[in-house]
């Protein structure tokens, strides 16, 4: 596991000209903590997210994690962070079809750096801690959404990350699936001592976490 250290955002904004997103958002991101961040569909918490995460690019200001503004950072480096620091789960899993559960998860561990056996060994070991290691071997189809979901949970897992971003990680999940799977994300931050962030409008989900967010006009309150 990495180091624990702070992640802090400061007047970030985004444009897509001529309409501004975020404008000037700061805020810090405690370890051991969960956020929700909502609001209105279309006001940028996707965005914002992605933007934190280092997937994509501000307008202007800085993600600082520790002392480094990784937007200022050589791709070399952005991408150790995203592969060993940082996890994503997303609404839509992003399953490779043609792979196993057991397979798509060793794939984030061969971008943590480790060899096969080990990244297999390491998947092996994540799709257990999210109990479903008994369909390490079926194939996504074979799966159901919240099945297929914890396989993504798992893959986001490789690597140990100090912080976990969830993009409505349970916006194509029923209710009981959605509840389980935000009871799994919240044992992962009691169990590693991590930070989620996470975007939804599920009320259920937001209620869970430590801290909501809203975002509203550009502004994070």
């Amino acid at each position: 596991m990495q180091s624990k250290t702070s992640l802090r955002v400061r007047n970030i904004t985004k444009t897509y000209s001529p309409e501004h997103i975020l404008r000037g958002i700061t805020h810090e991101f405690e370890q051991k903590k969960s956020y929700a961040i909502v609001g209105a569909s279309g006001s940028g918490k996707s965005t914002l997210l992605h933007i934190i995460g280092g997937l994509d690019e501000p307008t202007s200001g800085e993600v600082m994690l520790g002392e480094k503004n990784i937007h200022a950072l050589r791709d070399q480096e952005i991408n150790f962070i995203r592969a060993n620091t940082f996890g994503f789960v997303f609404q839509f899993h992003y399953l490779i079809k043609e792979l196993t559960a057991v397979e798509n998860v060793a794939v984030k561990g061969r971008l943590c750096g480790l060899n096969q056996h080990e990244a297999n060994s390491e998947a092996m070991k994540k799709l257990t801690a999210v109990e479903i290691g008994n369909k390490a071997q079926s194939f996504p189809h074979q799966l159901s959404g919240g099945e297929q979901q914890r396989v993504a949970i798992a893959r986001a897992m490789m690597g140990t990350p100090d912080f976990l971003f969830a993009d409505e990680p349970t916006g194509n999940l029923d209710k009981a699936q959605a509840r389980n799977i935000t009871d799994f994300i919240l044992r992962l931050r009691d169990e590693n001592d991590m930070c989620i962030i996470v975007c939804t409008h599920d009320h259920d989900v937001s209620s869970k976490m430590d801290k909501v967010l809203t975002l509203e006009n550009g502004l994070l309150t």
